[in-house]
């Protein structure tokens, strides 16, 4: 009944609406593929508009409850004529786009979605990789369901769990895998594309793995192919291609792609082709990946395999390359003719959900009689690698850590800058036989458990940024934790996201690269001061983090400038991290500037008048710098310190207290704080024992005049205590305490 009073009346605005011939609206349903509403899911709105020109518009809502989405869009004068586009993405991460041509007599629409559900019983996914010419066997790697039918594309179908056909000729096929279980309850699809050859490989045998590079949305393919290859070729899925051999590909667009890599040799006979699926622009939670020696005492036929996958994989499925197949964790297999397998492993949970594959060619009775491996420890950013002789002789270790750095012996340490996946390879020479063999393997570095990907979206007024800068700043000092900090260039739809975050409390500050008038450098809760920014705490992030950037006030052009030094002192590397707030006689900010890493900032082209001159940077408190230009002194120089946790003002620091006064002290259960204020300001005010613990905090608003707060004391212990007030102003007082009974 709710949900037909609320349509009556939502089709009542639209009505209003039409009359005004002044908006667009776009309503609908989001449900899964059973028929029922999923809440809070992402649907973006996007208009381009052919009346005026370079008018565009761009939103991102939420289903509520019942899976209803609602936007509209109000135009000053009349409504223009233009393309309206709502998408959606389903648990698979597949577009489902939808578009119509609006005018003034068109302008109310209706677009319902039905997508699979991440949240919902069932989850159809599969992979398969190449057995032999026209052999391809499939890995179900679906979540839920029991009851299994694939479509080869050929008219084939099968209901195993994970089949292997064989086709009749080579080309590309739509392999479509439906689920369900026996109660009916659940019900999902996939169809993915998968190309078949007839090649007998001739000596030739395509294989890549394939790994984020850089950000979500760039990857590194890495040819391990066999064979006497001279050329490369390989289709990413999304019309671009690459001829080298190691290409680094970006994707423009968040989405599953089916890359191809199609190699070659010096004749005809050797040509061999394989495909696989990459996500982009979502993580899956896992990343899968092992290692293998031969069984030399036993036989060189027999191959231990061990998986070192991270983030938390709880079923496991091997190809072998030799059409046999094992769900153990750590296999042994012995194959029955010497040779070159593709060996894939693919990793899945349900809980939370990952899936991921990884792929390389495994020698089978051709064992390197030098050969070598490693292994890693890890202690967060620092990494202990051990190399390993099968043999056991004597031998030199040389170490590649995949981040411009190199190391020597056996065992060695490194500290890598970052968080991420780094490519580590290890080169051993036999000191008697001077035999070489070099090993590699992917690293993540930091626990993959205790990394968030953080991401979200900055707006200038009803519009998202197209320039920017988004920046996230660790709040935690104490000793145990490390201070993190990272950065990333906010992209033309405003969008920023970081991908490797620890745990710990965060504030996010998004700044615009134009720097005066317009839009102010913004925290995560929209506000321009670090001390009252909302705190994002990892744990489970809450994404996405949207910003709504703050207006300067309009500033009068004139003849006059301040320029300034921020000496650094012991705090030089966080110098260019500095922002410096300029506000006029109101306090109202009405620019910025970004001080460089040599400490200094210059404002130009200023009128006459007062100002006031504010360092922003989170977790650091700042003086307020006071300064006046005129006629006769039109351009003036400030000068601050960075020093300890505060940037302080030498020239003319802003007296915002003029008296402050506790009492009684000794207390027993009520002390009150008397303060005189030059001016109105909000302030903190908090009680530390000598722990360092906030036993006791509030926020209060001071008026210009006598101010005074009374805490109540009474249940807190008796000791020695330190009372703390500071406000995003430049407010920073403190008073010992003794609390008794």
């Amino acid at each position: 009944m709710k949900k037909l009073i609320f349509l009556l009346s939502f089709c009542a605005l639209f009505l209003s609406g039409m009359a005004q011939t002044n908006h667009v609206a776009i309503y609908g349903y989001v449900n899964d593929l059973s028929g029922n509403p999923i809440p809070n899911h992402p649907v973006t709105i996007q208009i381009d508009s052919t009346n005026i020109p370079g008018f565009t518009y761009y939103n991102v809502v939420n289903t509520g409850i019942d899976g209803l989405y609602i936007d509209s869009v109000v135009f000053n004068p009349a409504i223009p004529g233009g393309t309206l586009m709502v998408s959606t993405y389903d648990c698979n991460q597949v577009l489902y786009p939808w578009q119509v041509l609006f005018n003034a007599g068109n302008n109310n629409f209706r677009k319902d979605f039905q997508v699979c559900n991440a949240d919902s019983l069932c989850n159809a996914n599969f992979s398969w990789n190449t057995n032999g010419p026209l052999t391809i066997g499939f890995y179900n790697s679906s979540i839920g369901g029991g009851i299994w039918n694939w479509q080869f594309g050929d008219g084939a179908t099968s209901t195993q769990q994970h089949p292997v056909h064989v086709y009749s000729q080579q080309g590309y096929y739509n392999v479509t895998l439906n689920i369900s279980d026996s109660n009916a309850s659940c019900w999902d699809s996939l169809t993915q594309l998968v190309y078949v050859s007839d090649s007998t490989f001739g000596g030739c045998h395509a294989a890549f793995n394939v790994y984020p590079d850089s950000s979500a949305h760039q990857f590194q393919f890495t040819d391990q192919s066999t064979g006497n290859i001279n050329s490369w070729f390989w289709a990413f899925g999304d019309g671009a291609t690459s001829t080298l051999q190691n290409p680094i590909h970006e994707y423009l667009a968040s989405g599953t792609y089916i890359a191809c890599l199609v190699v070659q040799g010096v004749d005809s006979t050797c040509y061999s082709t394989i495909c696989d699926t990459i996500n982009v622009g979502f993580t899956s939670g896992c990343q899968a990946y092992f290692s293998w020696y031969a069984d030399t005492l036993n036989s060189q036929n027999t191959i231990h395999y061990f998986d070192q996958s991270t983030g938390g994989g709880s079923t496991w499925y091997w190809s072998f390359g030799d059409s046999t197949y094992s769900t153990l964790q750590n296999p042994v297999h012995a194959y029955a003719n010497a040779g070159t397998y593709h060996v894939c492993l693919t990793i899945t949970s349900a809980n939370p959900y990952c899936s991921d594959s990884w792929c390389t060619e495994v020698n089978v009775g051709n064992v390197v009689n030098c050969q070598s491996y490693f292994n890693s420890m890890s202690n967060w950013l620092d990494l202990t690698f051990e190399g390993h002789k099968l043999n056991g002789w004597p031998a030199s270790y040389s170490w590649s850590f995949g981040d411009g750095s190199t190391g020597t012996g056996q065992t060695v340490t490194h500290s890598f800058a970052s968080p991420g996946y780094y490519t580590v390879s290890m080169t051993s020479v036999e000191d008697s036989t001077l035999c070489s063999y070099t090993s590699s393997q992917t690293i993540l570095v930091g626990d993959s458990t205790n990394l968030q990907q953080i991401y979200g979206q900055v707006f200038a007024g009803t519009f998202p940024l197209t320039s920017g800068l988004a920046m996230i700043f660790s709040l935690d000092t104490a000793a145990n934790t490390i201070p993190y900090f990272d950065s990333h260039v906010i992209d033309s739809a405003g969008v920023y996201y970081f991908e490797y975050v620890p745990q710990g409390n965060y504030v996010i500050w998004a700044l615009p690269f134009d720097s005066m008038g317009g839009y102010l450098p913004t925290f995560y809760g929209d506000v321009i001061y670090w001390e009252q920014a909302t705190v994002v705490n990892l744990g489970v992030p809450q994404n996405p983090y949207n910003i709504h950037l703050l207006q300067a006030t309009d500033l009068l052009s004139g003849p006059g400038g301040i320029n300034g030094q921020i000496n650094p002192g012991l705090k030089s590397a966080s110098a260019d991290k500095i922002t410096m707030l300029l506000m006029n006689e109101q306090g109202q900010p009405v620019g910025y500037r970004r001080v460089n890493a040599s400490g200094s900032f210059d404002f130009s082209a200023l009128s006459y008048g007062t100002y006031y001159l504010k360092a922003e940077l989170p977790g650091v408190t700042s003086d307020v710098v006071k300064v006046v230009i005129d006629a006769a002194n039109p351009f003036a120089s400030v000068v601050m310190t960075f020093t300890g946790n505060g940037i302080l003002g030498i020239n003319d620091p802003v007296e915002f207290v003029k008296e402050f006064i506790t009492y009684p002290n000794p207390v027993n259960d009520l002390v009150n704080i008397s303060l005189k204020m030059t001016s109105a300001a909000q302030v903190t005010v908090g009680l530390i024992n000598l722990g360092g613990q906030m036993v006791k905090n509030g926020s209060y608003k001071l008026e210009r005049g006598e101010n005074r707060i009374t805490l109540d004391l009474s249940g807190i212990a008796s000791g020695l205590y330190t009372l703390r007030i500071t406000s995003p102003e430049g407010i920073s007082l403190t008073q010992k305490l003794v609390k008794t009974h």
